[in-house]
């Protein structure tokens, strides 16, 4: 199906088409296409395989050829096929461009055309100069139930080309992945231009390979995401990534109040809360705390009526001023400036405060039936233990509940607003290969975690994709948003980072 979109300049034109004569009338010039040559393609780009993609491209289009000389313009329709296509112009010189392709998702390649052309002899035959804007996502078909349907940024489904479902689109891609075993997740893929963005899912409890393939045109990424048990895929790569600016280079935690989100700096910042766009993790409000100071804020978790921060950061574990700062949502949403209560605590199994090897910071904190949660960041161990605060007390030790290990550090949580499902956020201390990861707990129901529903855990790529994850909210039960701090990793400065997972279909409703 052909989905390209057809637009009229309001100027002055001359619609002439292609002439049947051998010869064009005096002072005109016959021009034939001889190819469309796409501008700065890959270096990459390969041939040389019989499993190369093919490219159907969009060129059924008008192109308007302005005269350098007088002004004038002429608008020639091509066909779909444009190469040996002729029409005529007045002899000169022209400039030249077709509208630009803005329908979202397309099943062919749209194409722009934009160049100069001088049409200085009676015939002439030449290419014309087309570039695109447009990325490629194609997913192989095994293990898929049936084509992947999108969900954004329109309703459909995706095309089909030999081993592969696919679908061309100049904006971020997110489509609901049906498996042969019944189960059901969701992709997302940000788009960029002149890519090609293939992916595989192939079974862990058997060896499959993915299908040769090779895109003479696109630069090709490929990545294969087994499943495990067979079930779900172990990576779930962001998507709408977005960069976060000054002053949010050290966001520590993240929190959504209905539609809006709200972000904090860890220590040694100044106590701001701050309201970002949730879409462009653009700034829009700062806070002041303005009757306390940030010694090393962590977290942000809320109920109904208040806004919780962890001020509990304790990397030396020689902290002895613990403490959640309680500040008002209506003050918070509608004042310039809010004031906190202070509600301090200590850990019942803490009785040395000189320990290098300590398990006592913190930096992950949900608020769930009646209580607040903490999850803690032991130095040396990949675990956490989950202690519980009641949060009317001004001054309380926590009660621990459990341990358990962890693929890595906890750095964050959150809870889906029924209470169902969940996440812990965290990465791995491994250099360069280090990931960031989430820890899925979907069906929780009691204080004890691990006696509770299912257990997952999902990587979302390199931290040099992400950075050091470190907040993570709930927009909707199943739409989480994740902030990254910027960080120093094998000798290169990542930015600070807002991005997005769906987890529709891998939590309980």
């Amino acid at each position: 199906m052909q989905l390209f979109k057809k637009y009229l300049f309001p100027v002055l034109v001359i619609l002439l088409y292609s002439c049947e004569k051998e010869k064009p009338q005096p002072g005109f010039a016959k021009i034939t296409i001889s190819e469309i040559h796409l501008q700065n393609p890959p270096a990459n780009g390969r041939v040389n395989t019989n499993q190369s993609w093919t490219h159907e491209f969009s060129y059924n289009q008008r192109v308007t050829f302005t005269s350098v000389e007088t002004g004038q313009t002429y608008l020639i329709q091509l066909p779909d096929n444009p190469v040996g296509f002729s029409f005529e112009l007045p002899i000169g010189t022209y400039s030249y461009e077709s509208n630009p392709s803005t329908t979202e998702i397309s099943t062919t390649l749209p194409v722009d055309l934009t160049g100069n052309l001088s049409a200085s002899s009676p015939e002439l035959v030449t290419p014309l100069e087309g570039s695109t804007n447009y990325h490629l996502l194609s997913i192989q078909k095994t293990n898929l139930e049936s084509p992947p349907r999108l969900i954004s940024p329109q309703d459909g489904v995706m095309a089909s080309q030999g081993d592969f479902f696919y679908i061309y689109s100049w904006k971020t891609i997110l489509a609901e992945i049906q498996l042969t075993q019944g189960q059901r997740f969701r992709l997302g893929v940000d788009p960029q231009p002149f890519q090609h963005q293939s992916f595989f899912y192939p079974k862990s409890s058997r060896p499959e390979v993915p299908t040769d393939l090779v895109d003479p045109i696109f630069e090709l990424s490929r990545r294969t995401f087994p499943l495990v048990e067979d079930s779900y895929p172990q990576v779930f790569p962001p998507f709408h990534r977005q960069e976060l600016g000054f002053p949010l280079g050290e966001t520590s935690g993240l929190e959504a109040i209905g539609n809006r989100l709200f972000t904090i700096n860890d220590g040694g910042n100044l106590p701001e809360v701050f309201e970002i766009s949730p879409e462009s993790g653009s700034l829009l409000r700062i806070i002041p705390v303005k009757n306390v100071s940030n010694v090393d804020w962590e977290d942000l978790a809320s109920n109904d009526t208040h806004f919780f921060i962890g001020d509990f950061g304790n990397n030396l574990g020689n902290r002895k001023d613990l403490r959640i700062l309680k500040i008002s949502i209506g003050d918070l949403l509608s004042n310039n400036g809010v004031n906190a209560e202070v509600l301090e605590f200590s850990y019942p199994d803490q009785a040395d405060f000189d320990d290098p090897n300590h398990a006592f910071d913190c930096e992950a904190m949900v608020f769930w039936d009646g209580k607040l949660h903490l999850f803690t960041k032991p130095v040396n161990t990949n675990e956490t233990t989950h202690y519980t605060l009641d949060p009317m007390l001004s001054n309380q030790v926590a009660m621990k509940v459990e341990s358990f290990s962890t693929a890595g550090k906890i750095t964050g949580a959150d809870v889906t607003s029924d209470g169902k499902n969940l996440i812990l956020l965290g990465y791995e201390l491994a250099g360069i290969s280090s990931r960031s990861f989430m820890e899925v707990f979907s069906g929780w129901n009691t204080d004890q975690i691990l006696n509770s529903g299912q257990r997952y855990t999902f990587y979302l790529g390199s931290v040099a994709a992400t950075s050091q994850t470190e907040g993570i909210a709930f927009l909707h039960n199943k739409k989480l948003k994740i902030s990254g701090e910027s960080i120093s990793l094998g000798g290169a400065s990542l930015p600070a980072r807002l991005f997005e997972v769906d987890l529709t279909g891998l939590l309980e409703d």
